[in-house]
């Protein structure tokens, strides 16, 4: 007896279910398939409501026109006794789904061609249930929430389990060994047979994934998401729906039909039928009215009353009709956003309005300066609008999202991006800029008398008349060299000096015979460029009897750069020899993201002499990480020319750039010094009264000093004294500081030792002593430096007498090779005091 009671209770919640679904009458009264509908097709019949499906596969349009019981689904709808989520309850819901889908399943059935093979079928059934829009459960108001086949279809909208399980009912009636899989938070279906793709095993058999929610998924395809996931397999034995007998297998096309409304009839049809609470019809003469218009606010009018339409339909199911509601009320702001409720004191309807207007609408303001501007809107679904605005302001609103709003005026515009946010309003002030009057006439340039031919060696002087209606700014020459005559693809330039209206330059002299291309271009002061045609003229070979010097320029470079930071300028120096005189020498660069393909043009400036042979200049800073190629070409002044080897210098990006900053964060941005500096040092007084043996320090000396410095980086310094004194004096002295982070002031400590030599004593004539000291410098600019020093030395056995020594100098350094010091020193000796003025003169590298 126990046991009787304890399978009826695990029996009752199945009948329910096999109940419910039992009394789920069949609601799809008719249905055809057609491969293509020249016209709006209805079936017109009493009490139902008609839904097209249309979806493509392999190439081909398919559509089906289906006539839905209007009771029966309202019935079906309403029906909320069981609706959970349990994979024990799926296949009788299979089962009975198939019976209440025979006539779609006959249909179908009828369609497909016997001769398709059993994938295309599938795929065929599959192409047909994606075409329901995916909506999930938080609309219908449950957590899970499945819906009955013929709900799903009439309504064609669903989740996973809905359309896997019309999916599951009509392969089932068509025959196929199917099974559903119920994986964490979704459903799909798995076709037994052999295919190929993503597969599960169930007893010994394969079933194949089906996806039923994504329209790009065929056959065989899975989600990674779900593919090392725990599946369960709920097998469903087929139950197949026989053809409907006498019926043919062709696909027919529908009859014509009368043609449709106009869209502004079928908008009044659809107001007329709403104010009738005629739901359902007044929903499809609107939906008709918005496939035809064009214009944004009668669509935005159109979408208000199919909104009330839709809710007065649907309001059995209160929080499914008001959402959808909303969204028609937020699809006609999209359209207009100045669109208005045409019942402004509807008790439902104008609450809505007004919440889905301020989530949705923003305000924006535009003002300029200058009349009647062109306004043009771009974004979020607006392309173009275009509205008028002047010294005064138009306010405009915008539904929310970024646009782009471009002010046009006399052939000048100017382009801002503003975000609009909902119930906000923004101001933006469109400037442009027109520009002054100008004068569109070229400078004219005439030759004077041209050259035709010019000898080897001999420089070509070249004279032109230029004149402009405003006033001149640059006349330059292009010329180049060739051999053959044919034209050359690079020239060179060099800007004319002017006397008055004429102007004047030299072709520089060539050192062997060809021809000289060459023309002029002018510029005025409002960017206007003049140009004469190209000329050539022959260069003929030199009868003087002593050939030219023929040897090019030597070039090297000195400690050629390799790598550089963005934003870093680079100095490049290179040592130029020649056995004539270097006439020019110049830098020829070029950026580039690859260190493969070699550029095939590139920038040039000139190089500076400095001393002797030297040569400096800087490859300008780069604001990207990549690659500069760079070479150096010379010329002397017989003409002759030489390129050094081109090399490539890689940019990488600066310690501020990186995400790890680093420990000396002002280091890179000081410069470092480094040289050798000479300095002459006088005294203006020698005392008499001496206290020692020898007058350590006491006359003029000359010191050699190498020193390396700057501000955040390590400090050493070499120096070497010479005074030409009896005794001889020689002091050698070594500085060091470590580098202090972002620190203007650093210690620095000193040591040495100091050499004489001396007659005095007979058995003797060299003296050594050490020296030790501190000192301190200070950076008040990174081109500045002060040092303070002060220093002592040691009695020995010749001199028992202490030295104390302090010094204090300033070093500027001018440019990068030249610095220059002035310092003042004093020397106390027992009970004398020596001053000393300092000068010197250092070479920095």
């Amino acid at each position: 007896m126990n046991k009787f009671w304890i399978v009826l209770v695990m029996l009752l919640p199945m009948n329910l279910v096999t109940s419910d679904i039992v009394n789920a009458e069949d609601a799809l009264v008719r249905i055809e398939i057609f491969t293509e509908i020249v016209s709006k097709r209805t079936w017109n019949i009493p009490g139902t409501f008609d839904k097209t499906y249309t979806w493509q596969f392999e190439n081909q349009k398919y559509i089906a026109l289906m006539a839905i019981d209007e009771q029966s689904y309202n019935r079906i709808r309403n029906n909320k006794k069981k609706r959970m989520y349990n994979h024990r309850h799926f296949a009788p819901m299979v089962y009975k789904g198939v019976e209440s889908l025979k006539e779609l399943i006959r249909e179908l059935n009828r369609v497909i061609p016997q001769s398709w093979s059993e994938e295309r079928k599938v795929n065929f059934v599959l192409a047909f249930v994606q075409a329901v829009v995916y909506e999930n459960d938080q609309t219908t108001g449950y957590d899970e929430y499945y819906k009955y086949p013929t709900e799903t279809l009439a309504e064609s909208r669903g989740d996973c389990e809905d359309t896997s399980m019309l999916f599951a009912c009509i392969l089932s009636g068509l025959g196929f060994e199917l099974a559903l899989f119920d994986l964490p938070r979704h459903l799909a279906v798995g076709v037994k047979g052999n295919f190929t793709g993503w597969r599960v095993s169930y007893k010994n058999d394969n079933y194949y994934f089906c996806e039923t929610t994504n329209r790009s998924y065929t056959l065989g395809m899975m989600s990674k998401r779900y593919r090392n996931v725990n599946v369960t397999v709920i097998p469903i034995t087929p139950t197949p729906v026989p053809p409907e007998q006498g019926r043919p297998r062709t696909v027919q096309p529908p009859p014509k039909s009368p043609a449709p409304p106009s869209p502004e009839r079928a908008f009044q049809d659809g107001i007329d039928l709403y104010l009738k609470a005629r739901y359902n019809e007044a929903i499809k003469s609107l939906q008709l009215a918005l496939a035809g218009f064009s214009n944004p606010e009668k669509r935005a009018e159109v979408y208000i009353y199919l909104g009330a339409a839709e809710y007065a339909f649907e309001e059995g199911r209160t929080s499914i009709a008001e959402a959808r509601a909303k969204a028609r009320f937020q699809k006609a702001l999209r359209e207009n956003p100045n669109q208005e409720l045409p019942w402004p004191d509807h008790p439902k309807f104008a609450p809505w309005f007004k919440e889905v207007r301020r989530e949705s609408i923003g305000e924006l303001t535009i003002s300029t300066s200058l009349p009647e501007t062109e306004i043009w809107i771009y974004g979020n679904g607006i392309d173009g609008r275009v509205v008028v605005a002047g010294t005064n302001p138009i306010n405009l609103r915008l539904f929310k999202g970024s646009y782009t709003i471009k002010g046009i005026y006399a052939g000048r515009s100017k382009e801002q991006t503003i975000n609009i946010i909902p119930d906000i309003r923004k101001e933006l002030k469109i400037e442009i800029e027109l520009p002054p009057s100008v004068d569109d006439i070229p400078p004219k340039i005439e030759l004077v008398d041209p050259s035709r031919t010019a000898d080897v060696d001999q420089k070509i002087q070249i004279v032109a008349e230029v004149t402009d209606n405003i006033s001149v700014k640059s006349v330059y020459l292009f010329y180049a060299f060739s051999r053959s005559g044919t034209e050359p693809s690079k020239y060179d330039r060099i800007a004319l000096t002017s006397v008055l209206d004429r102007y004047f330059g030299d072709i520089p002299s060539q050192r062997e015979a060809g021809y000289i291309w060459y023309y002029l271009t002018a510029t005025d002061t409002e960017g206007n460029e003049g140009k004469t045609k190209k000329r050539n003229l022959e260069i003929k070979p030199s009868r003087r009897e002593t050939p030219p010097e023929q040897q090019p320029p030597t070039i090297e470079f000195l400690s050629p750069p390799r790598v550089a930071h963005i934003n870093q300028r680079i100095l490049v120096k290179a040592r130029v020899t020649d056995d004539a005189a270097v006439k020019s020498v110049y830098l020829f660069y070029r950026f580039s993201h690859s260190r493969i393909s070699e550029p095939s043009e590139y920038d040039w400036i000139a190089l500076t002499k400095t001393v002797l042979d030297m040569y400096t200049g800087y490859i300008p800073s780069q604001n990207k990480a990549g690659y500069v190629w760079y070479y150096l070409g010379a010329t002397d002044t017989e003409g002759s020319q030489s390129k050094s080897a081109k090399r490539l210098l890689e940019i990488e990006l600066g310690t501020q750039d990186t995400s790890k900053p680093s420990p000396f964060p002002n280091r890179s941005k000081a410069p470092k010094h480094q040289g050798i500096w000479v300095n002459y040092a006088w005294s203006n007084n020698v005392f008499q009264d001496r206290a020692s043996v020898f007058d350590l320090n006491s006359g003029d000396s000359i010191s050699l000093t190498y020193l390396s410095e700057g501000k955040n980086h390590q400090t050493f310094a070499a120096q070497f004294d010479f005074s030409n004194q009896n005794p001889m004096n020689i002091n050698s002295i070594f500085q060091w500081a470590p580098a202090l982070e972002e620190s203007p002031m650093v210690f620095t400590a000193l040591g040495g030792v100091a050499g004489y030599l001396s007659d005095r004593f007979s058995n003797e004539s060299i003296y050594i002593t050490p020296i030790l000291g501190v000192g301190l410098k200070l950076y008040p600019l990174d081109r500045v430096s002060i040092d303070a020093i002060c220093s002592f030395k040691l009695p020995s056995n010749f001199d028992t007498t202490y030295l104390y020594h302090y010094e204090i100098g300033t070093r500027i350094y001018i440019n990068d090779l030249l610095n220059l010091k002035l310092g003042y020193s004093q020397f106390h000796l027992g009970s004398g005091t020596i001053k000393r003025m300092q000068i010197g003169l250092g070479f920095t590298f």
